[in-house]
C-alpha cells in the first residue's frame, strides 16, 4: 500500500468520507426515502467489523457501492476511487465533459460505413456532449442518409449525455415529438425533451433501422433505444440491457474519492415509465455477439421483399448474395 493509500483509509478519514457521502445523498437522489433507507445502512455498517478491516481504497469504494445499490439497484449510484486528484466539482453540470468522450475516440463514432446491399452501419460507443460532438454526428449522419437500411450499434455504448441522444433521433422522425420527460429533484423541475423538425442535413424516414444491444448498453444509449423502440421506428436486436433510467453526475467527497448520485428519472410518454432495473427488451433476443449478423439478415430479408428496391439489379444480386452466407451461418439454408 502506498503512502497516499494508508493515510487515506484510517477509521477517522473513512467515518468522514462516509458523513459527506449521507450529506450528499439526502440533499441529492432522486428518491429521498430511497436515501433515507440507504443512509440507515452506511450507518450501520460505520459499526461493523467490515467497516474497520477494509484497507484498500477500492475495496472500500466496492463495499459502499454494494450497500448504495442494494436498496432499488440504482447501478448509476456508485462511489469511485479516483487515481489522479480532482478539485472541488462545478456546479456547471454542462461542463462535466465525459472521459470517454473525446476526439481521440472520434467522440464515440467508432466505425461508420455502407455495407453489401446498401445497408448502412454505424458503431457508436458514447453519447458525447453536443458541443463536442455535434458536427460529428451530422456528417456521420450525412453519410449514411442513402442507404437502404441502417444498424446502429450499442453493444458496447455506456451512455453519455441526452442531448445527444435528442439530436440523433430527431433523425428518425419528421416532426416534432414529444418522447420523454426528466423529473430534476435538485431544481424540482419536469424537462421535457421533443425531436426536432429540422436536422442539417436530410433525415433517415421510411426505411427500416435495427439498434444492436448488450448487456453493457446502459443509461443514455438505452434511452434511445427504448424511445425507439417504442416510438415503432426500430427494432431491437441483441440482449436485454443493463438498466440505469436516473441520470445525475458525481459529487467530490474528497480528491481521490467521488460518489455519482442520480438526481433525476426518467419517464417515457409513450410508456409512462422507464427501463431502470429492468433495462431494454430486445425485439429479437440473441446473445450479442450474434446480433449483427442476425440485424443485417433481417434488414436485407425485408428490402428484398421490396419491388422498388429490387428494381436495382445490381444491388439485388448483391444484396441475395450476403443474405444467402447469412442463412448458412444460422443453419437456415
Amino acid at each position: 500500500m502506498n503512502t497516499i493509500e494508508a493515510l487515506l483509509l484510517t477509521d477517522e478519514f473513512k467515518k468522514n468520507l462516509i458523513n459527506q457521502l449521507i450529506k450528499k445523498l439526502e440533499e441529492n437522489y432522486v428518491f429521498p426515502e430511497v436515501a433515507l433507507t440507504i443512509n440507515e445502512k452506511l450507518v450501520e455498517f460505520t459499526k461493523g467489523e467490515k467497516f474497520a478491516l477494509l484497507s484498500a481504497p477500492e475495496e472500500f469504494c466496492t463495499s459502499i457501492s454494494q450497500i448504495l445499490q442494494s436498496v432499488n439497484h440504482d447501478r448509476h449510484l456508485a462511489l469511485h476511487f479516483l487515481e489522479h486528484s480532482k478539485k472541488e466539482e462545478s456546479n456547471d453540470e454542462d461542463q462535466f465533459e465525459m472521459e470517454e468522450g473525446t476526439w481521440l475516440n472520434n467522440f464515440g463514432f467508432a466505425k461508420c460505413e455502407i455495407l453489401p446491399g446498401n445497408v448502412g452501419y454505424l458503431k457508436l460507443n458514447i453519447f458525447d456532449l453536443p458541443h463536442l460532438a455535434g458536427d460529428t454526428a451530422v456528417a456521420t449522419m450525412n453519410f449514411l442518409v442513402n442507404t437502404s437500411g441502417l444498424i446502429i450499434d450499442l453493444r458496447e455504448n455506456g451512455g453519455g449525455d441526452p442531448d445527444m441522444v435528442n439530436i440523433l433521433m430527431s433523425y428518425f422522425f419528421e416532426t416534432d415529438i414529444h418522447h420523454t420527460t426528466f423529473y430534476n429533484r435538485a431544481e424540482n423541475k419536469e424537462i421535457q425533451f421533443w425531436t426536432m423538425s429540422y436536422v442539417p442535413g436530410k433525415k433517415y424516414l421510411e426505411k427500416p433501422v435495427r439498434v444492436l444491444t448488450s448487456k453493457y448498453t446502459f443509461s443514455a444509449a438505452e434511452s434511445f433505444a427504448y424511445n425507439l423502440k417504442h416510438l415503432n421506428r426500430a427494432k431491437i436486436v441483441g440482449e436485454n440491457t443493463g438498466g440505469g433510467a436516473q441520470p445525475g453526475r458525481p459529487h467530490i467527497l474528497h480528491p481521490q474519492f467521488e460518489v455519482f448520485i442520480s438526481h433525476g428519472r426518467a419517464v417515457s410518454t409513450v410508456t409512462n415509465t422507464n427501463w431502470e432495473g429492468v433495462g431494454v427488451e430486445p425485439d429479437t433476443l440473441i446473445d450479442s455477439k450474434e446480433a449483427f449478423d442476425k440485424a443485417y439478415e433481417d434488414i436485407l430479408s425485408g428490402l428484398l421483399d421490396s419491388e422498388e428496391y429490387c428494381l436495382h439489379k445490381p444491388l439485388k444480386v448483391e444484396a441475395e448474395k450476403q443474405l444467402n452466407k447469412l442463412n448458412k451461418m444460422f443453419g437456415i439454408i
